[in-house]
């Protein structure tokens, strides 16, 4: 039996299919921001050859989330123009021809996405900077950051409890900042950056998270713990065995 479409059904039909395609979209993004932890978390611990592996994933999930967004423009697209007829509608076919068509004349290239250009800055693979090596954390010693202590609360970056940067890479506790920033909204003036010689002014729309400094503070612990267990085995090892000695 021929099943007829109505056009509201129809219609339905690309609401519902695109709905999960934004939902699946939405757990992609998640998978993303995690497989960027591990591969950050494997630098730290100076595994950089697994962090290949993870980047040529991320490049995967970065092709899937592309194909999802011209399948979602490719249903847009034909439930724009949608027009119901007597005739039966082959909408599988229709939408795979439309999506292929989209994919050919929107090529797309994971190499120059955003995205992975910040997995790259984040994990230092591919040549990028950022690499841990740059980060001395010696009292005294340059390091990668472009500044030691936030100016507003004297603390080092390694205390801030949420350390964010402007738009010029500076860091600063987020409470501070956000206080700061709204201090000067009150006032009706410019929150213009607290450091000597600067002059650019900050919003709460240039801030974001200092992720070279959550960087350097795991693989400080990581150092630390490391460390610990070295002074532990190389402590077990040194005792010798000590026997009483009964002179009677």
């Amino acid at each position: 039996m021929e099943v007829h479409y109505t056009a509201d059904s129809v219609l339905r039909g690309f609401d519902g299919i695109t709905s999960k395609e934004l939902d699946l979209q939405q757990a992609l993004q998640g998978v993303k921001a995690q497989l960027q932890d591990i591969s950050t978390t494997l630098v730290d611990l100076d595994n950089v050859d697994k962090v290949q592996d993870m980047r040529s994933i991320f490049k995967d999930l970065l092709n899937m989330d592309n194909e999802i967004s011209i399948h979602v423009q490719a249903l847009n697209e034909l439930k724009r123009s949608y027009q119901p007829t007597a005739s039966r509608t082959d909408f599988k076919g229709t939408i795979k021809q439309k999506t292929d068509n989209l994919l050919s004349s929107q090529r797309f290239d994971p190499e120059q996405s955003a995205e992975l250009k910040g997995f790259d800055k984040e994990t230092g693979v591919s040549g990028a900077g950022n690499n841990d090596d740059d980060v001395v954390e010696g009292p005294g010693c340059s390091t990668s950051f472009r500044n030691e202590k936030c100016p507003l609360t004297m603390k080092s970056v390694y205390d801030l409890a949420q350390p964010v940067s402007d738009q010029m890479d500076f860091i600063y506790e987020k409470s501070a900042l956000m206080s700061y920033i709204s201090n000067h909204n009150r006032s009706g003036t410019s929150a213009k950056c607290p450091f000597a010689g600067t002059s650019h002014v900050i919003t709460a729309q240039h801030i974001k998270p200092a992720l070279q400094v959550e960087r350097a503070k795991r693989r400080r612990k990581l150092k630390a713990a490391a460390q610990g267990q070295q002074q532990e085995a190389a402590g077990g090892s040194g005792t010798s065995n000590v026997y009483d000695v009964d002179d009677s």
